[in-house]
């Protein structure tokens, strides 16, 4: 493969927010698992990221599980999505209900995705359980020649492949 692919924006395949738990039926739902990172391969015969670049496959924040059905009917909050310009963890859903289960944060470079934390109970009422948070995807760089990445540039998570 010839010819040089010069990177100054972000490329990114990120995971999805795992929704947060709804109880329009009363119930204690638990908050949707994320999705996981996508894959990114690069093939070329050089290979440039300047400063701003970011090639990123994090995954995506679990949802909150909901509240109390009994008590007022609290939903919880989505997760977020994998960051495409950075290697922080996407953060699970939490704060919107008060018994549900908070989200688990999403894999990076920095660490592997979080499980989600168990609803509380109190007084025959449990709040829903709150959603995994995904794993990273894959990034694979086929580079035939050189490769030059500045400072301050991201790859999250850690390539595969030749990078001379």
């Amino acid at each position: 493969v010839g010819g040089t692919f010069n990177l100054s924006g972000y490329l990114s395949a990120p995971g999805q927010p795992g929704a947060g738990g709804n109880n329009d039926n009363n119930t204690n739902a638990g908050g949707g698992g994320a999705g996981g990172g996508g894959g990114i391969l690069i093939e070329s015969g050089q290979l440039r990221l300047f400063s701003t670049a970011a090639i990123t496959a994090n995954g995506g924040g679990g949802g909150e599980g909901d509240g109390d059905p009994n008590g007022g009917g609290e939903d919880g909050v989505q997760g977020e999505e994998g960051h495409v310009n950075n290697a922080s963890p996407a953060l699970g859903g939490l704060g919107g209900s008060t018994r549900g289960g908070n989200g688990g944060n999403g894999g990076t470079l920095l660490g592997p995705a979080a499980n989600g934390d168990g609803g509380t109970t109190g007084s025959s009422r449990n709040g829903g359980g709150g959603g995994g948070g995904a794993s990273v995807g894959r990034i694979r760089l086929n580079i035939a020649g050189q490769c030059r990445v500045d400072a301050g540039s991201v790859i999250s998570p850690q390539f595969t492949g030749t990078c001379p």
